[in-house]
């Protein structure tokens, strides 16, 4: 079995937020706590050895482990909020390309232009997959497979339109307006389904360990005993590495992507179709 196979069959990053957050509760505090009390059990093997045979504490390891953290961490938090970013950048496309089209729909006539516009309005109604996930619970795939349904009944619909007689412009002007509903389904499935390369994210966490464990080294080693620094140092880390992990969840985790535009989009949709629907009687 290849190196990238064991990681594959042992994700760790694939288990469920709140198992993510305890494991990471129990490993950098452990670390710690570890390597203090390495520290102080070479600290009391060393007690009856003259000054020079001792081992010194290294004010330079320590220091070029926090950095090779900091560096990480800042190259990984960005990596992780930039794909985020990419996320909202995705869903305001999609929302915009569904109002458009539903705009564009106003150049046809009755009846094909409501048939279309309910056409449009019943995928966009499936577009809202968080909103669906914490009312009904229903997991993603579920969703999506729902929202491809609505895509292929909204493209069977766009061609019962074109179908008959309709003008040159009109024509091209529902078929683009198709090809960026479609365009940015697949932007929006690509942005959610990048995230920071798994073996990064090994790489952090271990780095992240074994820097608190030098530092809890250096105190026990000193003789010191571990005060709140390094527990608050330990907190804080583990605040930002849950956040990164959280930021590679989009559809299940905490901090998660609005979707306020796409359900105002909706919202309009149906205010409009219903003022119209009651002009027409």
């Amino acid at each position: 079995m290849s190196g990238n196979s064991v990681i594959s069959a042992v994700d760790v990053f694939a288990l469920p937020l709140w198992l993510l957050v305890l494991l990471v509760l129990i490993l950098i505090p452990s670390a710690a706590l570890l390597g203090y009390r390495t520290g102080r059990h070479t600290y009391g093997l060393q007690q009856d050895l003259p000054s020079d045979k001792k081992a010194q504490p290294s004010d330079t390891s320590i220091g070029a482990f926090l950095a090779l953290l900091g560096l990480l961490l800042a190259f990984t938090y960005s990596f992780a909020l930039s794909r985020f970013d990419d996320r909202k950048d995705a869903l305001l496309l999609e929302a915009n390309a569904l109002g458009t089209a539903f705009v564009q729909a106003m150049l046809l006539e009755e009846p094909k232009q409501t048939d279309y516009r309910e056409a449009i309005l019943a995928y966009a109604e499936t577009r809202s997959f968080g909103t669906a996930m914490n009312r009904d619970g229903t997991p993603l795939g579920d969703l999506l497979n729902v929202s491809l349904e609505r895509q292929a009944a909204l493209i069977d619909a766009l061609e019962t339109v074109l179908a008959s007689d309709v003008e040159a412009a009109i024509r091209n002007s529902m078929t683009g307006s198709l090809t960026d509903i479609l365009d940015a389904h697949t932007i929006r499935v690509e942005a959610q389904a990048d995230s920071i390369p798994q073996a990064l994210k090994y790489l952090l966490t271990m780095v992240a360990a074994f820097a608190v464990f030098m530092v809890g080294h250096d105190a026990g080693i000193r003789g010191k005993p571990l005060t709140w620094r390094v527990l608050a140092f330990s907190g804080l880390l583990i605040i930002v590495l849950v956040q990164i992990f959280d930021f590679e969840r989009p559809a299940s985790g905490i901090i998660r992507v609005p979707e306020t535009i796409i359900l105002i989009t909706i919202e309009d949709m149906r205010s409009e179709l219903a003022v119209e629907q009651s002009s027409l009687q």
